[in-house]
């Protein structure tokens, strides 16, 4: 109502008709209510003045659990050659991002500043300065995604098209997943997600030409005809970023995708696999989903079994038992609506037509035969970047547990009893207590010395590490992923703070202390990723999980022979022991080949793999082997249960479940023409630090050759 007057209040001193005026408050008041909504999903901002054009897009999706929110920006600069600093300055809980580049007369550049969301901040200001000094009214403020803290992890889909899309069926459809976690979990929760939608369209301008600047989202869709329209850096971008774990949904293919030689030729696919790695879902899995009816924020408020809903939310026209919702199905053709095609580590969904609007039944369908395990941003990387991990204390330095707090509460326990008693009875029985002035900040100094001295002697001044990484190698595009996950201890922090490669998404692990995640820091994209500040602290524990993709030219060389396989080792780094598969999944074993060598591999034993199955065991996280996870591929256990609440666990991520099965050799899960391999060095996992000290270290290799 205080709005409503206020809107109302310059209306009514003019002299215009009050029914006119009346409806031109209510209208504003509206505006202002959809421009609050508009702005909370990102919108596209002018900053003009000082001889500068500047266009800031904020309109994206994602990041509600972790990865890059990509502020896109586009600067042309009329005045003199200069030198300006773009700056995101965080409100709270999270980094403040900046990057500095020189724009010449009349130029005109288009980038991104990527800010990090790794904390449960979720505004800040945006900034343009010149010499360190904010230009006037070139600023503006942004909002991106909250951290999600529901037990539904919603998908958040990218559409990238000129023509609107209808994309309210796509939510429905994730609603009707989402509402099945609220209704069969044993848990009581009164929403499925904390979010109400996840979606957002944009045109295919301004796109990013980084993948981690796509690291945050689990769908993205595009037209085949835009998608090949796209700079190749864009287009490159989305490919590595799918590549990595994504899903890439092309549609209007306009023929079937496995047969199309323009899709297979933008997707650089392996011309050898031809049409057999393309996969049709299973008819059977597109079952009626429950029709349910949702409130503005997607929360189920009402079951109905014999209800449709329609546009407009629940029908009060009950439909028939067994009979199909007007709405049930649209994309038609059964089981040739779409094809999935596996890409290294992510998915390539192909629609002949348009997909969009569908209906709730197909989305569902679709996101059904994906997997939680692969439209859930929490479930493909094992971790929550915004909360709270409690696997962290699984994954510590061996000797850094902590503060050793027996330790000091002995050395804390004597300097009380010394400082004390002890020492005033000493100088009593001496009549001296005159001198207690002076015992008193001696036995102090010389404490604080001694708890200062045990520290330096216990850790030292240097940064530790313990690491595991998993690199994913194809030999056929040469391309190669690197999942990693450090743990690091600084017995004084760097002052520069942590370095990483642009192409390298680091993403914190936060232990489960019940307080704020990120407190403050910064990042500057000017040269480098350089985490600046309140990354890495000093005598603090710190984990990071981080994604490399990266060009692979490196290689294993292989002659598979009838009862031998010569290999020469390519990689700049050895392996322990070697487990290779050939053309009819045949395994054969090597051990210590080191780099530029080579060794002829024979017929494995069980024993020898029995061996290698205990060295990837040992470099996992404590407890991880005992942990048990049910899942089903039966369409009605998936979407009751396989989406339960929200719950993190590296064990469980696409990084360990891609690793084989060594545990007998019957069941050895290695696909022909691949191998796998134990290193016996690190291979270069990105720590953001010139040089740690490896306490201890697992480091695993998975190729296809």
């Amino acid at each position: 109502m205080r709005a409503l007057r206020s809107c109302w209040k310059p209306a009514r001193e003019s002299s215009r008709p009050r029914w006119l005026a009346a409806l031109t408050a209510v209208w504003l008041c509206l505006a202002g209510t959809q421009l609050a909504s508009l702005r909370a999903a990102g919108r596209e901002v002018p900053l003009n003045g000082h001889d500068l054009r500047i266009s800031v897009d904020t309109r994206w999706a994602g990041c509600s659990h972790g990865g890059y929110y990509p502020i896109r920006i586009r600067a042309t600069n009329v005045g003199p050659a200069r030198e300006l600093t773009f700056a995101f300055q965080a409100a709270e809980n999270l980094p403040s991002v900046s990057r500095t580049l020189k724009l010449e007369q009349n130029a005109t550049t288009t980038f991104s500043l990527a800010v990090p969301l790794v904390g449960r901040g979720s505004s800040g200001i945006l900034r343009v300065l010149h010499d360190g000094k904010r230009l006037e009214n070139m600023e503006t403020g942004i909002s991106f995604t909250d951290a999600d803290s529901g037990a539904f992890d919603r998908p958040a889909l990218l559409a990238i098209a000129n023509d609107p899309l209808g994309l309210d069926e796509f939510e429905n459809g994730v609603n009707a997943l989402s509402a099945g976690v609220s209704s069969s979990s044993s848990y009581s929760y009164g929403r499925g997600s904390s979010r109400s939608s996840d979606h957002q369209q944009i045109n295919p301008t301004m796109l990013p030409d980084r993948w981690i600047d796509y690291s945050g989202l689990d769908i993205v869709a595009v037209p085949l005809d835009i998608f090949e329209k796209l700079p190749v850096d864009t287009r490159l971008a989305i490919l590595g970023w799918t590549r990595t774990g994504g899903n890439l949904l092309i549609y209007d293919v306009k023929e079937s995708p496995e047969a199309s030689a323009r899709l297979a030729k933008l997707l650089e696919l392996d011309v050898r696999a031809g049409a057999a790695d393309w996969t049709k879902p299973a008819t059977e899995q597109r079952q009626i989903v429950p029709n349910y009816q949702f409130d503005p924020y997607g929360n189920p408020v009402h079951e109905s079994a014999t209800y449709e809903i329609g546009p407009e939310g629940v029908s009060t026209t009950p439909v028939p038992p067994g009979a199909a919702a007007s709405n049930e199905f649209r994309w038609g053709n059964g089981n040739e609506a779409f094809a999935m095609h596996p890409y290294l580590q992510g998915t390539v969904i192909a629609f002949r037509e348009n997909p969009f609007p569908g209906s709730r039944h197909e989305w569902a369908w679709l996101l059904n035969t994906l997997g939680p395990e692969r439209f859930q941003w929490t479930k493909r990387m094992g971790m929550s970047a915004r909360h709270e991990n409690s696997e962290f204390t699984e994954f510590l330095i061996p000797g850094i547990s902590g503060v050793p707090v027996l330790a000091f509460l002995v050395l804390i326990t004597l300097f009380s009893i010394g400082i004390g008693p002890v020492n005033y009875f000493f100088l009593a029985k001496r009549k001296r207590l005159h001198l207690l002035v002076l015992t008193i900040p001696i036995i102090a100094i010389f404490t604080s010395l001694s708890l200062f001295g045990y520290s330096i002697i216990a850790h030292g001044f240097d940064t530790k590490s313990r690491q595991r990484s998993v690199t994913v190698v194809d030999q056929r595009l040469q391309k190669s992923i690197t999942y990693g996950r450090v743990s690091l201890y600084a017995g004084l922090a760097p002052s520069g703070g942590l370095s990483f490669d642009p192409e390298t998404a680091v993403l914190p692990i936060w232990p489960n202390t019940g307080g704020p995640t990120f407190d403050s820091g910064s990042v500057d994209w000017t040269q480098r990723q350089s985490l600046e500040s309140g990354w890495l602290k000093s005598r603090t524990r710190t984990q990071f999980a981080t994604v490399t993709y990266a060009d692979q030219r490196e290689r294993l060389q292989i002659s598979v022979g009838n009862d031998a396989v010569d290999v020469v080792n390519g990689f700049p780094y050895g392996f322990k022991s070697l487990l290779l598969s050939d053309d009819k999944g045949r395994l054969f074993y090597g051990e210590k080949l080191g780099a530029g060598q080579t060794i002829r591999l024979v017929y494995a034993t069980p024993e020898q793999v029995l061996v290698m199955n205990a060295d990837v065991q040992a470099g996992r996280p404590s407890g991880s082997e005992n942990s048990v996870y049910y899942s089903s591929r039966n369409y009605r256990y998936d979407y009751y249960n396989d989406y339960a609440q929200f719950q993190a666990s590296f064990r469980l991520s696409q990084t360990e479940k891609l690793l084989p099965d060594l545990s007998s050799i019957g069941r050895v899960s290695l696909p022909p023409n691949t191998y796998f391999g134990i290193l016996s060095e690190n291979p270069g996992v990105p720590t953001g630090l010139s040089n740690t000290t490896e306490v201890t270290g697992s480091h695993l290799l998975l190729g296809r050759y």
